[in-house]
């Protein structure tokens, strides 16, 4: 019985983290906040219809040039494509993004949802396949150290080399295989062994 009843309210605790947050709905509209960034006030305006999130912008902001870009355009795309307020913020703009973040939660309330049930964690991607590889070397790195590392065991035909890098083609590499994982592409010189 007491199995039972723990099962039941395992499975009562997880329906309730999986009942979206926007569930109550919202007040259709355009709502406008601001909250405190790192040089003042940023305001942004969120379009909501009966039942999600549909654009949010930054509308105003006295941010530091150069650093402000990115949370600007990156958050408010993360929290319409995820609808929740669970979004990564960026490192080296944290009070932009955290100014972005609670003006849209001042927001969601204005229409009247509940921002703290946004604030719930976003579900993660789905896993991904890799294949299995057998190298003799493995270089990690496109540095001078490990660009020469590869290259020096090309030379000397040390077997299969698996060289992953941060740019596009270099002549030296044969096959050119990418990551699907982390988007890093890996270039494969040599052969594979079967």
């Amino acid at each position: 019985m007491k199995k039972i009843l723990s099962v039941l309210l395992c499975l009562v605790m997880a329906l309730s983290l999986a009942v979206p947050a926007m569930a109550e709905g919202y007040t259709a509209g355009t709502y406008t906040a601001s909250a405190d960034g790192n040089n003042g006030p940023v305001t942004v305006e969120v379009d909501f219809d009966e039942n999600a999130i549909t654009a949010v912008r930054v509308t105003e902001h006295a941010e530091t040039a150069g650093i402000c870009e990115t949370p600007i355009e990156r958050i408010p795309a993360a929290i319409v494509e995820n609808q929740s307020l669970a979004v990564d913020t960026i490192a080296g703009a944290t009070n932009t993004s955290n100014a972005i973040l609670a003006a849209v939660a001042d927001c969601v309330k204005q229409a009247g949802g509940d921002p703290e049930a946004l604030k719930g964690a976003v579900e993660s991607a789905p896993v991904v396949e890799l294949e299995d590889m057998t190298t003799d070397v493995v270089v990690v790195g496109a540095g001078i150290a490990g660009l020469t590392a590869a290259l020096t065991a090309a030379q000397e035909r040390h077997g299969d080399i698996l060289a992953r890098i941060v740019f596009r083609k270099i002549a030296v590499f044969e096959h050119l295989v990418v990551d699907p994982v982390d988007n890093i592409q890996s270039l494969l010189v040599g052969h594979r062994k079967p």
